[in-house]
């Protein structure tokens, strides 16, 4: 399903409707789609543009998380990596009131300061939402708000230093000390995964990451040694990295998938994440969902492909299905179906792949187009403009786009210019002006036998016409 747009994060379930955001202007439209007719409802929209986006969904509840990344220090930039937080979001969507700030960090957030690193992140359940934060005293705690209530009033959960799953009455998260920055008293050996019961504050599951289940980060960016699904019975997976054997000059790091709920004990499930030669595959991103008895993780495909895939297990390890596609940009699973976005190009598209069923992809196929050159060329006062038109053939959109011009005039041998321009959406029309300096453009208006070579691509895929000075407009000479 063709969405009109360039979705910014990975869809997900809103009841029996997807919800996805669009990129728009300098923000994002929120939209709910129903994958059974295509028909499309706007919800509300986001004013503000983030380096990262995230949205979390129960039937009831859509919440909206957005992080940004600024140049910390007085006049030194970015040279030497001096990036801080600026702001970490947690916005809801509130029915007949727009979007509403739950939570922030940084300063430019859209709420209080939570004196944390960061929120991390955020879960739901039914009403209720879950972030992670510091109070002045600097340890972390889980805060649960009850966004249905006509002023917010949070609940801290401080056995739970970092929410990582919630479902019914249960969250399932780390217990404090599981990082070095925010230590417990007394101090852990190793981080503990707590589940929760939020209605009688009970913990029946805290399970330590052992040395079977050595802990080490998910990635080298990534410091969260677990992440983890739950279920609304209370059966949860958490999945950690561990160390596995060493062969000649390297140790292979296997994924360990376990199995906790609060009747039975810890259980790793008989057949974890290995690729088709029997190797741990690369966990793609912290998505991992658990709904009624069935697992579906993001992984990466093995060679030859090395594209992200989508597997769905049954809590003993079965495997059920596998879903692949090389431009995959996100997913959700309600247990059932598999809610996914692929964004081959510049368009994005919204698909439902369901176990057992045939597994590909049903978008266009293809490299992407690259955007026609437009008859009208016209010397303005810094350089060309010239017209560019994205194909609606195959409608994939145009991404990547290069433009560059080159030319021989008098006495100057070579003129050159090149500009890279935003992705464009099919039969979408942009003016764009390629830069010449003060002589090349004095030379093109004087040589009226000038060859002007225009040439565009997208993902290397080249597009090329020749112009006579002739055929320029000369809006202003010289």
């Amino acid at each position: 399903m063709r969405l009109h747009g360039a979705i910014a994060t990975a869809p997900a379930w809103f009841g029996t409707n997807a919800v996805v955001a669009l990129r728009a202007g300098r923000g994002y439209r929120l939209l709910s789609v129903d994958p059974a007719t295509g028909a499309m409802q706007s919800l509300a929209t986001v004013p503000r543009r983030y380096e990262y986006l995230e949205l979390v969904a129960t039937p009831q509840l859509l919440a909206i998380q957005g992080f940004e990344t600024g140049c910390a220090g007085e006049g030194e930039g970015c040279k030497y990596e001096n990036y801080e937080v600026e702001a970490d979001d947690v916005r809801v969507l509130v029915s007949g009131s727009g979007v509403r700030c739950i939570a922030g960090f940084g300063p430019r957030s859209c709420g209080q300061r939570s004196y944390c690193q960061s929120l991390a992140p955020t879960v739901a359940t039914q009403t209720k939402i879950g972030v992670r934060v510091c109070p002045k005293s600097g340890r972390e705690e889980t805060l649960i708000a009850d966004t249905t209530a006509p002023a917010i009033a949070p609940k801290h959960v401080p056995e739970v230093a970092l929410p990582l799953a919630a479902a019914g009455p249960w969250l399932v998260g780390l217990a404090p000390g599981w990082n070095e920055a925010a230590p417990a008293t007394p101090p852990l050996e190793t981080p503990v995964v707590v589940e929760r019961n939020l209605e009688t504050g009970s913990d029946p599951v805290r399970e330590k990451l052992t040395p079977a289940h050595y802990f080490r980060p998910l990635s080298e960016e990534d410091e969260i040694p677990a992440i983890a699904a739950v279920q609304a019975d209370g059966q949860a997976v958490f999945l950690s990295r561990s160390e596995g054997v060493s062969s000649r000059d390297r140790v292979d790091d296997r994924f360990s998938l376990w199995r906790v709920s609060p009747t039975e004990q810890p259980t790793v499930i008989a057949a974890p994440p290995v690729d088709r030669e029997g190797r741990p595959t690369e966990l793609l991103g912290r998505q991992m969902f658990l709904t009624d008895g069935r697992v579906a993780l993001a992984e990466l495909e093995p060679a030859p492909v090395y594209g992200p895939a989508i597997a769905v297990f049954d809590t003993q390890g079965i495997q059920l299905g596998r879903y692949a596609d090389a431009t995959l940009k996100g997913f959700d699973f309600n247990g059932t179906t598999v809610l996914a976005a692929a964004t081959p190009c510049a368009e994005s598209f919204l698909e439902t792949w369901a176990p057992g069923e045939a597994a590909a992809p049903a978008h266009p196929a293809g490299r992407c187009p690259a955007p026609l050159i437009s008859r009208h060329v016209t010397l303005a006062r810094r350089g060309l403009r010239v017209t560019l038109t994205c194909p609606g053939a195959p409608p994939l959109g145009c991404s990547d786009i290069k433009l560059r011009v080159t030319a021989h005039c008098g006495s100057i041998a070579q003129i050159e210019s090149e500009a890279e321009l935003p992705d464009e959406l099919p039969e979408a029309t942009r003016i764009s002006t390629l830069k010449l300096n003060r002589s090349a453009r004095r030379c093109l208006a004087h040589h009226r036998h000038t060859h002007l070579k225009i040439s565009v691509s997208t993902g290397g895929r080249p597009y090329e016409r020749t112009f006579s000075e002739r055929s320029v407009t000369r809006r202003l000479a010289g």
